[in-house]
């Protein structure tokens, strides 16, 4: 069997490592802005093929305007990796438009003549409110001195200067948010795409991430603000304070999206200055990201609709924390796979379905264009299953040897093989290898936490089943085989009640979605958003009502295999 394998793999640096070799050799360039990767896009869709991405101002298509710009040309392939170059759009304000529109701030959602507080703002200047471009005004307030009306809002939001108008934005929020989850992913080492799931369901992923992170970094325990004033004190002998500076630097997890479990190390600098000398404090110490869920999952009364039929959605939460339904906002984004910008968004109340149907999903065999002898792309779908590697690595077959039923497998390569598999409860994992190192697998939740583990036996030449039961799964981990272990199928199950998940707390939730008689037929997907809801009552302790910070997402919506990050479909169903 070892003579089977031993054909030569042509060596090249990691996808990741080729991501980092060519923004250290373009660190200086003025065209582009970095250098990522992720799949391909064609005429603005997206196809299955992995790539370095580019990120430019400006294409430039001949020498002379590569050379007059500065730049450097960018080859078709790089690394052995094929190149792809993307356009960034900038964009900033400059000046009122005659018309400037409804707002379309996410908590601004009508224009406000007269203001107020709690209306979607932006200034126009040069300073850009990371990561959305505009934030909320905190209210009115009047000049003591000279009576004058005068707006408030945080510093984050409008910047330091002054003497810069400010105005309800009327830039699409959409295109901020665009520009957003692009900046955030770039330098981050998951690059998102997605195949199948509406560009409304995305849209949020950066401004979402961002805002867990920041929860994470300055909001889920005493704030800086507060903590500095501990630590310094108040003032003595008749000092009196003048202002407080903080200076916070967080480190941005790799993976620092909504719903993943992370741990960020932060540092805050305080100060408070008075007219007497300035008090200072300084800490460093990993901040966690609290706003988890353990699982998540959806489910219809029914597989198959009609036009015009009634669906009941349900859904389950799982959490660790004590928590009431009420503790979150839950809503359904719902929409035709044939015509996804087409979302259907259902808010869910608290209640509990009695009907839940199992769902299974399977393959056996690397079906074509998978061929014995064929070096396998980074990134395999199958189904609806995706698989990613971190190396080089072949298909092989017919295996198992001698077995009556052989079928194309794929080699696990010594860092392993990374699968994306649809959100569910159990997932039996099918290789064989040739070595007495047995097979391991490793299942994730959508969190990113480890939920089970199982390992083969030393058995050669034979289909071995591994199996893990456990209370959410969205990503398996296969290694181990001694370089001569293969991959030959995945059976997944989605089980509701389950006996794995009974120490923890379920929270549960329906809604309803009449169906037009003229809407899409096929098959339509459902992504389950979760955000926090502040309880507080206002005797509340502030220190503990800062981890209830409202409109956190919870909902881990990605799943993760080598440098790529799939947005996670919970559930799906038939329009007939």
């Amino acid at each position: 069997m070892s003579k089977k394998i031993t054909k030569k793999i042509p060596e090249r640096p990691t996808l990741v490592e080729a991501c980092k070799l060519e923004n250290v050799r373009l660190a200086h360039d003025p065209n582009v802005l970095c250098v990522g990767f992720g799949l391909r896009t064609r005429k603005g869709k997206i196809v299955e093929e992995v790539c370095l991405t580019y990120h430019v101002y400006s294409k430039l298509t001949s020498e002379s305007e590569i050379k007059a710009a500065g730049s450097q040309y960018i080859p078709r392939e790089v690394h052995g990796y094929p190149t792809d170059v993307l356009v960034v759009k900038e964009r900033w304000p400059s000046e009122c438009p005659d018309d400037p529109g409804a707002p379309t701030g996410g908590r601004g959602t009508r224009r406000e003549n007269p203001l107020v507080g709690g209306t979607s703002s932006t200034v126009l200047s040069d300073w850009h409110s990371f990561p959305t471009g505009y934030g909320t005004l905190g209210g009115l307030c009047f000049d003591n001195a000279t009576g004058d009306v005068m707006a408030l809002s945080n510093a984050h939001v409008w910047g330091k200067e002054i003497g810069k108008d400010v105005i309800q934005p009327w830039m699409p929020v959409d295109e901020y948010l665009e520009a957003a989850v692009k900046l955030f992913l770039c330098g981050a080492t998951a690059y998102l795409f997605d195949l199948a799931v509406p560009s409304p369901a995305t849209i949020g992923l950066g401004a979402a991430a961002t805002g867990a992170w920041i929860a994470a970094c300055a909001s889920d325990k005493e704030d800086p603000t507060r903590w500095g004033q501990r630590k310094t004190g108040t003032p003595t002998g008749g000092a009196k304070t003048d202002r407080e500076s903080i200076r916070l630097r967080a480190e941005v997890p790799p993976v620092p999206m909504a719903g993943r479990a992370y741990t960020t190390k932060t540092t805050w600098d305080y100060t408070r200055i008075t007219d007497q000398g300035d008090k200072s404090a300084t800490i460093t110490e990993d901040r966690i990201n609290k706003h988890v869920l353990l699982a998540k999952r959806v489910w219809t009364d029914e597989t198959k609709y009609g036009r015009g039929s009634r669906v009941q959605i349900c859904a389950e939460l799982l959490t660790d924390k004590n928590r009431k339904p009420e503790d979150y906002m839950v809503v359904a984004h719902c929409f035709p796979k044939s015509n996804p910008e087409n979302v259907y968004k259902r808010i869910m109340k608290s209640g509990r379905c009695k009907v839940c149907h199992k769902q299974t999903w399977s393959f056996y065999g690397f079906p074509p264009p998978a061929r014995p002898g064929r070096q396998a792309p980074r990134q395999i779908q199958v189904d609806v299953f995706r698989i990613g590697t971190t190396e080089a690595t072949l298909f092989y077959g017919p295996l198992p040897s001698g077995d009556p039923n052989p079928v194309t497998a794929l080699h696990i390569p010594v860092s392993g093989l990374y699968c994306a598999v649809p959100p569910c409860t159990s997932v039996i994992v099918k290789g064989v290898q040739y070595t007495d190192v047995p097979i391991r697998v490793e299942a994730f939740n959508a969190a990113g936490q480890k939920t089970g583990e199982a390992t083969g036996t030393d058995e050669q030449g034979v289909v071995q089943e591994l199996k893990i039961n456990t209370f959410e799964i969205t990503t398996v981990k296969v290694s181990g085989g001694g370089n001569e272990g293969f991959l030959l199928g995945i059976l997944a199950e989605q089980a509701y009640e389950s006996d794995y998940d009974r120490k923890f707390q379920h929270l549960y939730y329906q809604a309803r979605l009449d169906l037009g008689l003229e809407v899409d037929l096929g098959e339509w997907g459902i992504v389950l958003y979760v955000q926090t809801v502040d309880n507080s009552g206002k005797d509340s302790n502030p220190v503990e009502a800062a981890e209830n910070i409202a409109g956190i997402v919870t909902s881990a919506n990605i799943s993760v295999i080598d440098c790529g990050a799939i947005m996670l479909l919970d559930h799906v169903f038939d329009v007939i």
